[in-house]
C-alpha cells in the first residue's frame, strides 16, 4: 500500500495528475478498493494532459481517450486529455468522478458521469457534452 500512495504522489508532483486526483486515488487505496491499483498503473503508462496548446497528443492504438476543453469568456482555455479507462477506473473505484464547479444551468455531473460510463461500455465515440453559457464560456467533453 505504501508504495502505490508514492507512485500517486510522485504523478502529482511530476504534474501527471492534480492533487484532487491524487487524494481521490490514495482514499481509495486506503481503503483497499483493488480498482485504485488498476487505476494507478493505468495513470502512470497512459495520462496525457495539454493545456492551451494545439499540439498533437499521442495515443496508444485502440486506447479512447477523454478529451475536455474548456475556454472562458476571459479567454483561458485548458485542454485536458485522459485515457477513458483512466475515468472509468475512477468511477468505479470511488463511486463519483473528478469534476469541476460548474454554476452552469442544467448541468447534473450525475448524468455526465452515467453518460461516459455508457459510452465506454458501448464502445461510443464522440461529442459527451457541448455547453456554452450565456457569459461565453465553453465547455466540451469528447470520446476519440
Amino acid at each position: 500500500m505504501g508504495s502505490e500512495i508514492m507512485k500517486v504522489l510522485n504523478m502529482v508532483q511530476e504534474n501527471k495528475i492534480t492533487a484532487e486526483e491524487g487524494a481521490t486515488l490514495i482514499e481509495a487505496i486506503k481503503q483497499g478498493n483493488e480498482s485504485a491499483e488498476v487505476v494507478s498503473d493505468e495513470i502512470k503508462e497512459n495520462l496525457v494532459r495539454t493545456f492551451d496548446s494545439d499540439d498533437a497528443v499521442q495515443k496508444i492504438p485502440g486506447e479512447k481517450m477523454l478529451k475536455i476543453k474548456v475556454h472562458s469568456s476571459d479567454g483561458e482555455k485548458v485542454k485536458i486529455t485522459l485515457p477513458l479507462k483512466f475515468i472509468v477506473g475512477m468511477i468505479n473505484a470511488t463511486g463519483k468522478m473528478p469534476t469541476f464547479n460548474s454554476n452552469i444551468k442544467g448541468f447534473d455531473s450525475d448524468e455526465l458521469m452515467n453518460s461516459i460510463l455508457t459510452a465506454a461500455d458501448s464502445g461510443m465515440e464522440g461529442k459527451i457534452l457541448d455547453v456554452e453559457t450565456d457569459s461565453g464560456d465553453q465547455i466540451k467533453i469528447v470520446i476519440d
